[in-house]
């Protein structure tokens, strides 16, 4: 059974949801991004692979430094990576409509979805530490265990929201022009950033409430 206790502390029940939306948004991010390169713009699957390559690197390598920061900075760099990562995804709105419209190479949708690399890698270990802070052991199983149920829950209606939201915009498939995938694009995005902008929210008022977290803080988020 869950200890339903554990919401009592601020830093666990804000960073879980906080999580919860950023996963509602984010884990959608390239299902429609492959769905518009490969349906929209007739691409092999190939290429939609490599234009969020970058995607990887990016979020590999700010795993790695946000992990090194989180124990201390953790609330700034969460706030910083969701923001971050909501700009991306306006930037690969943006060079999407550039390539429809202006012929700009649709691989500058890949500076945009570096940022979001760099968010999403960034904001994990900010995330997860930041939450887990003032768990004790005894209970850190069946606490990450709750934030994990609710990112696959946020997961899977984020993937049956967007999409559908993506389906709609464009309209009939059979008709679809560049231009309507672009339209069915821009709106699914819109639903990530709105999304992103409520866990972005939520992080900042966190790290106003809590700019500096550590153990001897354990009392005053109860």
């Amino acid at each position: 059974m869950v200890d339903l206790s554990l919401f009592n502390i601020t830093s666990y029940s804000f960073c879980t949801v906080i999580t919860t939306f950023q996963f509602l948004g984010m884990t959608s991010i390239f299902v429609v991004v492959a769905m518009f390169i490969q349906k929209g713009l007739g691409e092999a699957a190939i290429i939609a692979g490599l234009v969020g390559l970058p995607n990887a690197l990016v979020s590999a390598y700010a795993a790695i430094w946000a992990g090194k920061k989180s124990f201390v900075r953790g609330a700034q760099i969460q706030t910083i990576s969701l923001g971050v990562a909501l700009l991306g995804v306006l930037l690969t709105v943006g060079a999407a409509w550039l390539h429809v419209h202006h012929g700009i190479t649709y691989w500058s949708m890949s500076l945009g979805l570096a940022l979001v690399g760099f968010g999403l890698g960034a904001v994990g270990p900010a995330n997860q530490t930041q939450s887990m802070i003032h768990i004790s052991a005894a209970h850190g199983g069946i606490a990450g265990g709750v934030q994990q149920t609710m990112q696959r829950i946020a997961t899977a209606i984020g993937n049956a929201l967007i999409t559908a939201v993506l389906f709609a915009g464009r309209g009939d498939e059979h008709q679809a022009s560049q231009n309507d995938w672009l339209n069915g694009f821009a709106l699914s995005l819109g639903v990530v950033s709105i999304a992103l902008l409520i866990a972005t929210s939520l992080a900042v008022i966190f790290m106003k409430k809590y700019p500096s977290l550590g153990p001897d803080s354990l009392k005053e988020n109860q």
